[in-house]
């Protein structure tokens, strides 16, 4: 089902695998006057031989296709035809799928489940060169930047907590991290036995963990290793 390009309309093409839904996004898109359905593909592969004759301003990309998948298909049509503005549709079932489509320089992320004046809007933004989220991908977006806030700031305090460490605490401290046992770490030091346990007590005081695993724990994700240098 393709509509014939009205003046100033956006041009846009459609690929889902999903017989269905193209159906029911096709005649969706064909009542709005602003948009010129150019046509409607099932893989990547028929998109780009589409693209090869015809005009497109918007490509509407779903993520989830067999044999070559949404992001697949973008990162090879925007390379073959970079004027074209590439949407991403997707169910959200996959938890990486926004930050693989944004990856691959995508102009846009919508949900299928979205209402049809959303799509309408989202697709005539992206064809005046807006960058388009669905409010669910929005979300996603802001959780994961607080997220990589949050561990940036705990990965600073931890660092500024091994800086304050007195001297002599560094080698156990390293060693914990380390995950090696108190007998080597006094072999590898030159320290009794007992002066390791009573300086692991002190590192753990130190670092507000209530045991060995805790502290190793917060010191992988603040990607400290005993022998990086920073």
């Amino acid at each position: 089902m393709v509509q014939g390009c009205g003046t100033g309309a956006v041009r846009v093409l459609l690929v889902d695998d999903d017989e269905s839904l193209r159906s029911d996004l096709v005649a969706l898109l064909s009542r709005e006057p602003r948009i010129a359905m150019v046509g409607a593909c099932a893989s990547g592969a028929q998109a780009m031989v589409t693209l090869e004759s015809q005009e497109v301003d918007v490509l509407l990309l779903d993520y989830a296709m067999p044999e070559m998948s949404g992001v697949e298909a973008a990162r090879v049509i925007a390379g073959r035809f970079p004027d074209v503005r590439i949407v991403m549709l997707t169910a959200f079932e996959y938890p990486e799928s926004l930050g693989r489509a944004l990856l691959e320089r995508v102009d846009g992320f919508l949900t299928k489940d979205l209402p049809a004046s959303t799509i309408v809007s989202a697709v005539i933004a992206a064809a005046a060169g807006k960058r388009v989220l669905a409010p669910a991908a929005t979300e996603r977006l802001v959780d994961s930047y607080r997220r990589q806030e949050a561990e940036r700031q705990q990965a600073q305090s931890f660092y500024a907590r091994i800086e304050g460490l007195d001297p002599r605490l560094r080698p156990v401290f390293d060693g914990i991290v380390a995950g090696v046992t108190n007998r080597v770490i006094a072999r590898h030091t030159g320290l009794s036995e007992a002066s390791v346990r009573t300086y692991a007590s002190q590192v753990l005081a130190a670092f507000e963990c209530g045991s060995r695993t805790q502290l190793a724990v917060l010191a992988a994700r603040a990607r400290y290793y005993p022998d990086s240098r920073r």
